[in-house]
């Protein structure tokens, strides 16, 4: 059993572990305080010995304290308790995309495109306030049980005005990093379109973007290979709709996108097209396809 459960760290009782982040174990607990059902999140005692993780913990809870939004998972608290670095965040009752496409596969486009354009929102205020998330995938996408989407795990989020080393730069995961940020590049909020876009794509067509056996090659692909358009994948996907995540994904990021708001304006845009020209239609789903909706 996990010592931590059943104690008190930072004026909450810890109750169980929910899941573990990049950084460390979540748990739920009450905040004695106030009563209230909490997150908690505690930095890996091996990485709590290291200051530069130590630091890098404490800059995710003031990056995500600096965004007000309720498409961002909001941070209450943070601080050290006995050695624990701890951060307090909302309870979410949901689960990850990651978690619902482990058991879906896949999503219907219109659901998919409901769920990439609420985490648009919140990414939008999050670079409002100075913030790159720069690791943009299914697993820090939460839906709750209400299908509010919450963007979650800033532990590589960085402010665009701090510089930036190498080191950091290429940290993220190559399954959806955007091709500057394999090559170490300095990042804008255009590395978080190329990412969602990637999350997007997975979520439409149930597979990644590019596949290979290791993380290099996974990188080479995001950098020099096109990308397969996701309407040709799935016949079933909207073109219009297709059309935003390859534009989403393009290789130069002068190309892209260049703000989360021009891409909810083209999820929108797209939409409309598809309803005006009576593209979408009632089909049965194929082999790699789901026609369940979200519990």
């Amino acid at each position: 059993m996990d010592k931590l459960i059943g104690q008190v760290v930072g004026g909450c009782e810890v109750l169980e572990e929910v899941g573990q982040g990049g950084m460390g174990v979540v748990y739920k607990a009450r905040q004695i305080s106030l009563d209230r059902e909490v997150a908690i999140k505690v930095l890996a005692h091996h990485l709590a010995v290291d200051q530069n993780f130590v630091r890098r913990f404490q800059h995710e809870a003031r990056a995500v304290a600096k965004v007000n939004h309720p498409n961002i998972l909001t941070v209450f608290d943070v601080g050290a308790d006995k050695s624990i670095y701890y951060m307090v965040m909302e309870f979410i009752s949901g689960r990850s995309m990651s978690e619902i496409l482990t058991e879906k596969e896949l999503l219907p486009p219109r659901e998919a495109s409901d769920i990439i354009r609420q985490a648009a929102l919140g990414l939008e205020r999050a670079q409002s306030s100075g913030i790159i998330h720069r690791d943009i995938k299914p697993d820090n996408i939460m839906l709750t049980d209400q299908a509010i989407v919450k963007v979650s795990d800033f532990g590589l989020a960085k402010e665009v005005e701090n510089s930036m080393t190498v080191t950091d730069a290429v940290m993220g995961t190559p399954a959806y990093m955007s091709p500057e940020q394999c090559d170490g590049k300095k990042l804008d909020g255009r590395t978080d379109i190329y990412s969602l876009g990637g999350t997007f794509y997975r979520m439409l067509t149930g597979r990644l973007p590019f596949e290979a056996e290791t993380a290099m090659s996974m990188m080479y692909r995001h950098k020099h290979e096109p990308l397969v358009p996701p309407h040709e994948v799935i016949p079933g996907i909207p073109v219009p709709v297709s059309r935003v995540v390859v534009k989403m994904m393009a290789k130069q990021r002068e190309e892209r996108f260049q703000s989360m708001g021009e891409v909810i304006k083209a999820i929108d845009g797209a939409w409309e097209e598809v309803e005006e020209g009576g593209e979408e239609r009632q089909r049965q789903p194929g082999k790699h396809e789901s026609s369940a909706v979200l519990e």
